[in-house]
């Protein structure tokens, strides 16, 4: 597996992201009252969801020592991480005073584009960083953040990245976050513009976040995406590692339901592209449950070929049962000739470059 970069910061071995997922690796980072061996980042999805089968997710993080969560702003997240961390901070109180507990990590982000909760929430400038964060921090019933992500603003943004910045440095003088992170920064020269600009402010660049997974592997494989990371010193984090489920074996050419009742999202001709990395999923998943002596599922195979790396995954949870998943597969990882053969499968399927880029833009909707 390739080293994990930014082992000289501070920032901990966990991060949590977006209320949906659920990220592990064994990150050397220096935050020694969190595991460094276990899963890092925990996301649990605030989309339609059961609010129990929520709760057992929350609760079986926490167990494990990962209770690190990041609710992405726009998404109806923050309200209920709010309550649920609030319930944690009740719990500890009635435990046995000098019992030293782990405290929650909590991340969000800021969402740098011309409109941002509706039509009258209108973005630009310093203020509407300042105005956003401070709903958030609302929202999660919380003095600061851990983690405060930024995505790349777009050409209507007024001020662009000098203004985001100068924002979050105030906001880190007033105490209102921890460590700064992007998002959606793809190529060295854009993520060096950024750091520079961060700098400039006080700021050292933590994270990037951004898509990869066996069914687009371009940042790893192709466009130097993690390459930029590593030589930059920023922590990457792989935002949607199992593709909404099209890389994790769960909707292939002969289930397009993805085992579920309802009408199914994807057709046999949309999957077809994909089989050559289904089949070897489960190819390697039977391999491992072999050699491991236990279950080891597509889902954490697919998981693992993104630790391999050197990039945090950010794995989608919604119950108990994916939670404990995904905990179990923290707990081994891919040969390297394990690696390179998935890696090979995973350039050879996207080389059908515009079916599978359709494919994965159906499965974001």
């Amino acid at each position: 597996m390739r080293k994990m970069v930014g082992g000289d910061c501070d920032f901990p071995s966990f991060i949590v992201s977006g209320i949906r997922a659920i990220q592990l690796s064994s990150l050397p980072l220096p935050w020694p009252q969190y595991p460094s061996n276990a899963m890092e980042r925990s996301q649990m999805s605030c989309g339609a969801f059961n609010e129990q089968d929520i709760e057992e997710a929350f609760t079986c993080l926490e167990e494990a020592g990962l209770p690190m969560f990041d609710a992405r702003e726009l998404y109806p997240c923050e309200d209920f991480l709010g309550e649920m961390v609030a319930h944690w901070k009740k719990r500890q109180l009635k435990l046995q005073s000098g019992v030293k507990q782990v405290r929650p990590f909590i991340a969000t982000s800021y969402q740098a584009r011309l409109f941002g909760k509706g039509l009258l929430d209108v973005r630009g400038g310093r203020r509407a960083v300042l105005r956003a964060l401070e709903h958030s921090l609302e929202a999660l019933q919380a003095t600061r953040v851990d983690l405060y992500q930024v995505t790349k603003p777009g050409p209507l943004y007024w001020g662009g990245e000098k203004a985001i910045f100068e924002a979050v440095a105030q906001a880190k003088r007033m105490r209102l976050l921890d460590h700064v992170g992007v998002i959606g920064y793809l190529t060295e020269e854009d993520l060096r513009r950024a750091k520079d600009v961060a700098k400039q402010h006080g700021i050292n660049l933590r994270s990037n976040s951004f898509e990869l997974s066996l069914a687009n592997p371009a940042a790893a494989l192709l466009d130097g995406t993690v390459a930029a990371c590593e030589k930059l010193g920023i922590m990457p984090l792989a935002n949607r590692p199992l593709a909404g489920g099209l890389a994790a074996g769960t909707y292939t050419m002969m289930d397009p339901s993805g085992g579920r009742s309802r009408k199914p999202r994807y057709t046999f001709p949309d999957l077809e592209p994909l089989y050559p990395v289904h089949k070897a999923l489960r190819e390697q998943a039977g391999k491992y449950t072999e050699k491991l002596g236990r279950r080891v599922n597509t889902a954490q195979v697919s998981i693992n070929w993104v630790r391999a790396q050197g990039v945090i995954p950010v794995v989608g949870v919604k119950t108990g049962a994916q939670a404990k998943d995904m905990v179990d597969a923290a707990a081994w990882d891919l040969e390297a000739e394990d690696v390179q053969e998935l890696s090979r499968v995973a350039l050879d399927t996207y080389s059908k470059r515009r079916k599978i880029t359709e494919l994965i833009a159906k499965a974001r909707r």
